[in-house]
């Protein structure tokens, strides 16, 4: 069992995931019988608590991204490829940890933009790439506007498919080839 913090945590983002930002603290100390006085004590208000929760969930998506391997021999379409590979692996993620990616949704659909210390879609690119990021935008400058694009419509998929589009298993593909065609420039043969 995680300890109580870690417990918290989860529980919260269950709550977020099932009734966004209307749970109340009460409900997760009723759950993990402590008291709301202990939740307070880790995360000092319920904004500190979606916070830590925001922050969580950003982290186990970077960690999931960071696993994507970069191409050791970069061009504009092996970074292409890259790209899709890491969009891959954002849905995979996303579509195995549903109330995850509820709670992650309701963030984003919020304003919720960056966790604390990340600020920009480029420093996220630059955690996530770490000594690779250089390398990678000097063979491709124009590397950010493509992930900030990535970005966007990843943002838009996921609260299409847990929000309204429950139950349509083509929506990644569909989402893929509309990355691939409007980002990438292929062409609908050789999407298909």
């Amino acid at each position: 069992m995680p300890n109580k913090k870690e417990a918290i945590l989860e529980t919260a983002v269950r709550y977020i995931a099932e009734q966004g930002g209307s749970f109340s603290t009460e409900q997760i100390a009723s759950d993990l019988g402590c008291s709301q006085s202990l939740i307070f004590r880790y995360y000092h208000t319920k904004d500190g608590l979606m916070s830590a929760c925001f922050d969580w969930i950003c982290h186990e998506l970077r960690l999931v991204l960071e696993e994507v391997e970069i191409p050791q021999v970069l061009s504009k379409e092996s970074i292409d490829g890259y790209i899709l590979d890491v969009w891959r692996a954002y849905c995979d993620y996303l579509e195995s940890r549903n109330h995850v990616a509820s709670a992650y949704m309701y963030f984003v659909s919020t304003g919720w933009k960056y966790p604390r210390g990340y600020g920009s879609a480029e420093t996220v690119l630059e955690k996530i790439l770490g000594d690779d990021y250089e390398r990678i935008t000097d063979v491709y400058p124009d590397f950010i506007f493509a992930a900030e694009y990535v970005i966007m419509i990843s943002n838009v998929f996921a609260a299409g498919k847990f929000i309204e589009w429950k139950g349509d298993e083509d929506a990644a593909r569909k989402f893929e080839m509309i990355l691939m065609h409007g980002i990438f420039g292929m062409d609908s043969e050789r999407i298909k």
